[in-house]
């Protein structure tokens, strides 16, 4: 089985590609005029797709790896799935609760409660998105209809700060 440390450093490379897939959709977005004909603005506008596609599924991804390097670091085996809100529910009770609290905080931090629509919770988040890697990464199959690349960004955000915390920690002895 992979160390919390691989499953960490592969959620970190996919999460990287996320963000520079991102930077280069906003890039596109930045210079298309709406209701163009124009065969360099739709073709800028199916990159943007693309892009958006293969950001929600690295995001998807990269948040998967680190639950299940948190799974590793509080001693469970992490299952052979994809689903989000199966790896959150398999954490323990007290992780989960430090977890969403932190969610909640950085959330709060980033966005006005207007944003909130959809997003209550960490829980609620992935389970909404649950199967986001498959469903975006098939998309021509499933059709996905929404996604929350911004959220879940936030999610793989405060679970790397969570294990790094929790690694410091113990390296230190508290």
């Amino acid at each position: 089985m992979p160390t919390a440390d691989a499953w960490r450093t592969g959620a970190k490379r996919f999460a990287l590609a996320a963000d520079v897939l991102n930077a280069r959709a906003q890039h596109l977005q930045s210079g298309m005029p709406g209701g163009s004909r124009d065969p360099a603005v739709l073709r800028a506008f199916e990159e943007e797709l693309a892009c958006m596609f293969t950001e929600i599924t690295l995001r998807a991804f990269a948040v998967e790896l680190f639950l299940k390097a948190h799974l590793v670091r509080c001693s469970v085996s992490p299952p052979r799935s994809h689903d989000l809100s199966e790896l959150f529910r398999m954490l323990p009770q007290n992780e989960k609760a430090i977890l969403e609290r932190l969610f909640d905080e950085e959330f709060e931090r980033l966005f006005p409660a207007s944003a909130r629509a959809g997003c209550e919770s960490l829980d609620a988040l992935l389970a909404e998105s649950a199967k986001a890697f498959d469903e975006w990464r098939y998309a021509h199959e499933y059709q996905p209809t929404s996604a929350q690349p911004g959220a879940l960004r936030i999610a793989f955000e405060i679970l790397e700060r969570r294990i790094h915390d929790a690694a410091t920690a113990k390296h230190e002895g508290r």
